[in-house]
This record gives C-alpha cells, structure tokens and sequence, in this order.
C-alpha cells in the first residue's frame, strides 16, 4: 500500500509562520497497513523543469521542486510507483504550473517489514493551464469551475 501527501511548510518570514513550501511525501507499507516506511520526500529537484527557487525560503537549492500539491500515486505493472502531482516551481512570467511525475522503485526492507523506495529524478508530463480558466465564487473567492452548471472544478487532473 502506498500513500502520498503535501507537506506545506509554514514557518518562514519574520513571523516564523509564513508560507515556505509545499512538499509531496510518501511512505509504503508491506503488511495491510499496520505499520509504514519512513516519510520520505519524493518531490525531488530539477535544474531544467524547477527552476523558479524559492522566494519564501532562499535558503532551499533553486532547484527544488517544493510549491507541489494534488500528489496522485499509481502501481506499475512491475511493482514501481509512478506519483503526479501540480508543481508551480516555473518561471515567473509563467502563468501556468506543471504537472510533474516521480517514479519510486520499493527495494529493500526495514524491521518494520515495509521497503524503502529509490527514487528518480522528476519529470514533466503536462502542463497546468491556469491562465484563462473560467472561474466562479463560492464565497471562498475566485475558483475554477464549469460557469453553466457552477461547479468547482478539481484542478489536480487538468494537465494538458
């Protein structure tokens, strides 16, 4: 069993409550859930897709692929986790995010029974269009959604 999350980190700014970051974790588990794998971080970095840095917290590598959400993981056929999730590390003439795989490769096994995963670089497999979506308020502020039915829209499977 796998499971993914977003870790959003708020501690920066003079404050030390400021938004800093938002990292995809995810841990495995061998035996039906009873116990877990170590959190680990799999949103990774990348110097030619995440490229952005972070302006919330400089003293993170420019590269790190660390403004994610929407993480959805899915089992190959032979046993590796492909997880994608919405990353808005681009450039800041940029409108739109990406939407950006990881594949984790279980291998090994802890006391605990569960494996660790290996982990690949990221990769692009989409765009996040963000610019020019219709957007309706349901009293939360501006969302996307579909204007004629006026329903909210999930933005986490809008890559194109």
């Amino acid at each position: 069993m796998y499971a993914t999350w977003t870790v959003f980190n708020f501690s920066c700014g003079s404050s030390g409550s400021d938004f800093c970051s938002g990292t995809i974790f995810g841990s495995l588990s061998t035996d039906h859930g009873l116990t877990w794998s170590t959190p680990e971080e799999i949103s990774g970095s990348s110097a030619t897709l995440c490229f952005f840095g972070n302006f919330f917290d400089p003293t993170r590598s420019p590269n790190s692929c660390d403004f994610d959400q929407g993480s959805e993981p899915a089992t190959q056929p032979n046993g590796n986790l492909v997880v994608i999730f919405t990353n808005g590390n681009t450039p800041a003439n940029n409108p739109n995010g990406q939407q950006l795989a990881v594949v984790c490769h279980p291998s090994g096994t802890s006391p605990e029974g569960n494996g660790e995963a290996q982990l690949r670089l990221p990769v692009k497999v989409g765009d996040d269009i963000v610019a020019g979506e219709p957007q309706c308020d349901f009293g939360r502020g501006p969302e996307e959604c579909i204007p004629g039915a006026f329903i909210r829209t999930n933005d986490f499977r809008g890559s194109r």
